[in-house]
């Protein structure tokens, strides 16, 4: 497992994979969900996020679910925060470089 945790955490901190998620819009009302980080504090994120253990990501992952805000004023989407920016749960999926399947 750790040759998979090591391609997945080099793709995921690729210029070029974390430049094509800067260009994708987000399904939010305004668009801009993602482009507010620079690329810098997504390969931070990232960063962070991969040099976990397997048995740490997938804590992390359950106890980001389970501290999410449910918001019912927006079609009742979930929504993760960010260095204190309000994300979608698409966006955070995007900006952390982890599949929606995990």
């Amino acid at each position: 497992m750790r040759k998979q945790r090591k391609i997945c955490s080099n793709k995921a901190m690729k210029t070029d994979t974390i430049n094509k998620i800067m260009e994708d819009e987000c399904s939010c009302k305004s668009k801009k969900c993602i482009q507010q980080f620079t690329p810098v504090e997504i390969r931070e994120k990232r960063r962070h996020f991969w040099c976990l253990s397997e048995t740490r990501r997938r804590e992390f992952l359950l106890n980001a679910s389970a501290l999410d805000t449910w918001r019912k004023d927006e079609k009742r989407q979930y929504h993760f925060s960010i260095n204190g920016k309000p994300v979608r749960h698409v966006g955070w999926y995007k900006v952390m470089g982890i599949s929606r399947s995990w």
